[in-house]
């Protein structure tokens, strides 16, 4: 059966001892079982296992034993000759579950094992910061910044670390993010620029954070649209009117296009005004 049906005696005893740290009942059901060190019934692995609880002990083990099973040529499946890069059913690698589930000390471990045959791949790094700060998992931005990781990576969907943790309203981990050097306020992060995002969604909150920590209030996105026209054509009226009450301003006596307004899925005989006059029964100033 797979590990997501109905496991076995030997497994249930094997993920029991494995999430609890019980390395000395891991050793020996290994010794008897050498796949155990690899996956449970050839569909989870121990190592993410491991890693989803913290137990570092257990992964150095499963190491030691992944090294020894190779010397015998014990084939390792499905997960093939990088045990530390593998992928879980949800696509990530046990870095990443470590990362997500803000084991710092794991990461850390996991960062520090790479060998010739072991090796944790940049995607996979770099999904573990997105984790970190998805969730807003300090203690793990911590270990990357110490580390002297790259903050402002993209990953494969070309989004940052910021972006994942304003998005999230994880507003201490951008704040670290920032401290720790972090320059993407004002560049394209997933297609657009943060205080666009936060005028998109209208969010006082995110824009008077970002405001605050260096913003540009009145920078420009690719259609020549500031904050301030991005909340316009969003009807986000409390950022509207936090922005111009921070200084934001808007392309002055131009109307928008066709080409502007249907992305935003606006009625467009809303916008349709040369000099974007005030919306009052909108809530606009």
């Amino acid at each position: 059966m797979s590990a997501r049906g109905r496991r076995s005696l030997e497994e249930v005893v094997f993920y029991e001892a494995v999430t609890t740290g019980d390395v000395e009942n891991v050793e020996r059901m290994i010794q008897d079982t050498p796949e155990l060190a690899m996956y449970i019934s050839g569909k989870e692995s121990t190592l993410h296992l491991a890693a989803e609880h913290g137990q570092d002990a257990i992964i150095s083990l499963l190491l030691k034993w992944k090294a020894i099973l190779a010397e015998k040529n014990v084939d390792s499946g499905i997960f093939g000759e990088s045990h530390l890069d593998m992928q879980d059913f949800f696509d990530e690698s046990p870095l990443e579950v470590a990362a997500r589930k803000g084991h710092a000390s794991t990461v850390e471990l996991l960062l520090g094992i790479q060998t010739e045959k072991e090796t944790i791949s940049t995607r996979s790094q770099v999904g573990a910061l997105k984790n970190a700060a998805m969730w807003g998992q300090n203690e793990v931005v911590k270990v990357f910044v110490r580390l002297g990781f790259d903050i402002d990576v993209l990953d494969e969907q070309e989004t940052c670390a910021l972006l994942y943790a304003i998005r999230n309203l994880n507003l201490s981990t951008a704040a670290l993010l920032i401290e720790s050097g972090s320059k993407l306020f004002n560049v394209v992060c997933r297609d657009f620029l943060l205080l666009h995002y936060a005028a998109r969604k209208n969010s006082v909150e995110i824009a008077r954070f970002l405001i605050e920590n260096g913003a540009d209030v009145n920078i420009t996105n690719k259609n020549d649209l500031t904050p301030r026209d991005e909340a316009y054509l969003s009807q986000s009226k409390e950022v509207y009117n936090f922005l111009k009450e921070n200084g934001g301003r808007m392309r002055s006596n131009k109307e928008y296009t066709d080409e502007e307004i249907i992305p935003y899925m606006r009625p467009k005989i809303v916008y349709r005004a040369v000099g974007f006059p005030p919306l009052m029964h909108l809530g606009y100033k």
